[in-house]
Protein backbone atom coordinates (compact mmCIF):
# COMPACT_ATOMS: atom_id res chain seq x y z
CA UNK A 1 0.00 0.00 0.00
CA UNK A 2 3.02 2.01 0.85
CA UNK A 3 4.22 1.56 -2.80
CA UNK A 4 1.17 2.78 -4.16
CA UNK A 5 0.68 5.80 -2.59
CA UNK A 6 3.96 6.80 -3.05
CA UNK A 7 3.39 6.39 -6.87
CA UNK A 8 0.55 8.57 -6.94
CA UNK A 9 1.90 11.28 -4.77
CA UNK A 10 4.97 11.27 -6.94
CA UNK A 11 2.61 11.46 -9.97
CA UNK A 12 0.74 14.65 -8.53
CA UNK A 13 2.97 16.17 -6.79
CA UNK A 14 6.33 15.71 -8.64
CA UNK A 15 8.00 18.98 -10.04
CA UNK A 16 7.46 19.68 -13.81
CA UNK A 17 10.39 20.79 -14.86
CA UNK A 18 10.90 22.18 -18.06
CA UNK A 19 13.99 24.62 -19.12
CA UNK A 20 13.16 27.50 -21.29
CA UNK A 21 15.28 27.95 -24.28
CA UNK A 22 16.80 31.69 -26.03
CA UNK A 23 15.94 31.93 -29.28
CA UNK A 24 18.40 34.98 -30.72
CA UNK A 25 16.52 37.25 -33.61
CA UNK A 26 12.57 38.02 -33.63
CA UNK A 27 10.04 35.67 -31.73
CA UNK A 28 7.43 36.77 -34.61
CA UNK A 29 8.13 33.66 -36.93
CA UNK A 30 7.67 31.24 -34.45
CA UNK A 31 4.51 33.05 -32.79
CA UNK A 32 3.02 32.60 -35.51
CA UNK A 33 3.43 29.18 -36.62
CA UNK A 34 2.26 28.52 -33.45
CA UNK A 35 -0.61 30.56 -33.64
CA UNK A 36 -1.66 29.09 -37.18
CA UNK A 37 -1.50 25.48 -35.55
CA UNK A 38 -3.72 26.41 -32.95
CA UNK A 39 -5.81 28.18 -35.22
CA UNK A 40 -5.74 24.83 -37.47
CA UNK A 41 -6.74 22.99 -34.42
CA UNK A 42 -8.98 24.50 -33.08
CA UNK A 43 -11.02 24.42 -37.17
CA UNK A 44 -10.65 21.13 -37.07
CA UNK A 45 -14.25 20.34 -34.97
CA UNK A 46 -16.10 22.26 -37.59
CA UNK A 47 -14.33 20.94 -40.70
CA UNK A 48 -13.73 17.11 -39.91
CA UNK A 49 -16.82 15.31 -38.66
CA UNK A 50 -16.60 13.32 -35.70
CA UNK A 51 -12.29 13.12 -35.94
CA UNK A 52 -12.38 16.71 -35.46
CA UNK A 53 -13.77 16.97 -32.21
CA UNK A 54 -10.55 14.59 -30.70
CA UNK A 55 -8.13 17.21 -32.59
CA UNK A 56 -9.66 20.42 -31.48
CA UNK A 57 -8.66 20.69 -27.76
CA UNK A 58 -5.15 20.37 -29.08
CA UNK A 59 -5.47 23.15 -29.96
CA UNK A 60 -3.78 24.07 -26.43
CA UNK A 61 -0.64 22.56 -26.88
CA UNK A 62 0.98 25.04 -29.80
CA UNK A 63 0.18 27.49 -26.93
CA UNK A 64 2.03 25.45 -24.50
CA UNK A 65 5.24 24.90 -26.46
CA UNK A 66 5.27 28.81 -27.22
CA UNK A 67 5.89 28.76 -23.44
CA UNK A 68 9.31 27.23 -24.21
CA UNK A 69 10.19 30.65 -26.11
CA UNK A 70 8.70 33.49 -23.16
CA UNK A 71 5.75 34.09 -21.45
CA UNK A 72 4.89 37.21 -24.00
CA UNK A 73 5.09 34.54 -26.83
CA UNK A 74 2.42 32.50 -24.98
CA UNK A 75 -0.21 35.58 -24.72
CA UNK A 76 1.08 36.80 -28.55
CA UNK A 77 0.49 32.98 -29.68
CA UNK A 78 -3.44 32.94 -28.05
CA UNK A 79 -4.18 36.43 -29.02
CA UNK A 80 -3.08 36.11 -32.77
CA UNK A 81 -4.83 32.84 -32.35
CA UNK A 82 -8.30 34.56 -31.67
CA UNK A 83 -7.92 37.64 -34.74
CA UNK A 84 -7.45 34.27 -37.26
CA UNK A 85 -10.18 32.34 -35.87
CA UNK A 86 -12.26 35.73 -36.40
CA UNK A 87 -11.10 36.30 -40.01
CA UNK A 88 -11.38 32.57 -41.02
CA UNK A 89 -14.43 31.44 -38.83
CA UNK A 90 -16.40 33.65 -37.02
CA UNK A 91 -18.21 31.45 -34.92
CA UNK A 92 -15.61 30.12 -33.08
CA UNK A 93 -14.95 33.91 -31.18
CA UNK A 94 -17.11 32.98 -28.42
CA UNK A 95 -15.36 29.05 -28.49
CA UNK A 96 -11.59 29.65 -28.28
CA UNK A 97 -10.67 32.70 -25.82
CA UNK A 98 -13.14 31.01 -23.21
CA UNK A 99 -12.35 27.45 -23.82
CA UNK A 100 -9.05 25.95 -25.64
CA UNK A 101 -6.97 29.06 -25.69
CA UNK A 102 -7.30 29.80 -22.17
CA UNK A 103 -6.70 26.22 -21.26
CA UNK A 104 -3.33 26.42 -23.17
CA UNK A 105 -2.69 29.92 -21.30
CA UNK A 106 -3.04 27.82 -17.87
CA UNK A 107 -1.31 24.84 -19.16
CA UNK A 108 1.74 27.83 -20.37
CA UNK A 109 1.77 29.43 -16.58
CA UNK A 110 1.15 26.44 -14.58
CA UNK A 111 4.03 24.37 -16.13
CA UNK A 112 6.11 27.81 -15.78
CA UNK A 113 5.07 28.76 -12.06
CA UNK A 114 3.01 25.86 -10.79
CA UNK A 115 5.06 22.75 -11.51
CA UNK A 116 3.54 20.30 -10.14
CA UNK A 117 0.32 18.26 -11.81
CA UNK A 118 -2.53 18.40 -9.51
CA UNK A 119 -2.09 22.54 -9.03
CA UNK A 120 -2.31 22.75 -12.92
CA UNK A 121 -5.14 20.30 -13.49
CA UNK A 122 -7.11 21.92 -10.73
CA UNK A 123 -6.10 25.72 -12.21
CA UNK A 124 -6.91 24.69 -15.37
CA UNK A 125 -10.04 22.96 -15.13
CA UNK A 126 -10.81 25.76 -12.59
CA UNK A 127 -10.49 28.51 -15.59
CA UNK A 128 -12.01 26.08 -17.73
CA UNK A 129 -15.39 25.88 -15.51
CA UNK A 130 -15.06 30.16 -15.20
CA UNK A 131 -14.83 30.30 -19.09
CA UNK A 132 -17.80 27.93 -20.16
CA UNK A 133 -19.60 29.31 -16.97
CA UNK A 134 -19.08 32.75 -18.01
CA UNK A 135 -20.02 32.18 -21.77
CA UNK A 136 -23.41 30.48 -20.20
CA UNK A 137 -23.93 32.73 -18.51
CA UNK A 138 -23.47 35.74 -20.01
CA UNK A 139 -23.71 35.24 -23.47
CA UNK A 140 -25.78 32.49 -23.40
CA UNK A 141 -23.91 30.23 -25.46
CA UNK A 142 -25.08 26.49 -25.12
CA UNK A 143 -21.78 25.41 -25.04
CA UNK A 144 -22.75 22.58 -23.00
CA UNK A 145 -25.93 21.60 -25.41
CA UNK A 146 -29.66 22.93 -24.53
CA UNK A 147 -29.10 23.23 -20.90
CA UNK A 148 -29.67 26.02 -19.69
CA UNK A 149 -27.75 28.12 -17.20
CA UNK A 150 -30.57 27.94 -14.34
CA UNK A 151 -32.19 24.68 -14.85
CA UNK A 152 -28.53 23.20 -13.25
CA UNK A 153 -29.27 20.94 -10.41
CA UNK A 154 -26.12 20.04 -7.65
CA UNK A 155 -25.84 16.75 -8.82
CA UNK A 156 -25.13 18.51 -12.74
CA UNK A 157 -22.74 21.05 -11.21
CA UNK A 158 -20.54 18.38 -9.59
CA UNK A 159 -21.12 16.37 -13.06
CA UNK A 160 -19.27 19.23 -14.99
CA UNK A 161 -16.78 19.97 -12.69
CA UNK A 162 -15.76 16.17 -12.61
CA UNK A 163 -15.74 16.33 -16.43
CA UNK A 164 -13.55 19.68 -16.70
CA UNK A 165 -11.45 17.88 -13.80
CA UNK A 166 -11.10 15.09 -15.86
CA UNK A 167 -11.16 16.71 -19.33
CA UNK A 168 -7.99 19.15 -17.87
CA UNK A 169 -6.18 16.34 -16.92
CA UNK A 170 -6.37 13.50 -19.84
CA UNK A 171 -5.49 16.82 -22.34
CA UNK A 172 -2.84 18.23 -19.74
CA UNK A 173 -1.23 14.64 -20.08
CA UNK A 174 -1.22 14.32 -23.39
CA UNK A 175 -0.03 17.62 -24.17
CA UNK A 176 2.68 17.07 -21.81
CA UNK A 177 3.96 13.97 -23.66
CA UNK A 178 3.83 15.73 -26.51
CA UNK A 179 5.28 18.76 -25.48
CA UNK A 180 8.29 16.78 -24.32
CA UNK A 181 9.02 14.63 -27.31
CA UNK A 182 8.80 18.05 -29.06
CA UNK A 183 11.14 19.68 -26.51
CA UNK A 184 13.85 16.98 -27.19
CA UNK A 185 13.48 17.43 -30.91
CA UNK A 186 15.02 21.05 -30.33
CA UNK A 187 18.13 19.70 -28.71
Amino acid sequence: MCKRENRLTNYWLAPIIIPSYTIYGHQAPYVALFAGLSCLLQLCGNFIPLFGLFIGPFAALPILVASLISLSSVFYTYFLSFLLLVIIQPTELFTFPFTTGLLGICYALGVKWLKRRLFIVLCSSGCLLSGVMFLLSLFQVPILGAMSFSAISLMGWLTIVLFFTTYSWVFFDICLVLFLKIRTKLR
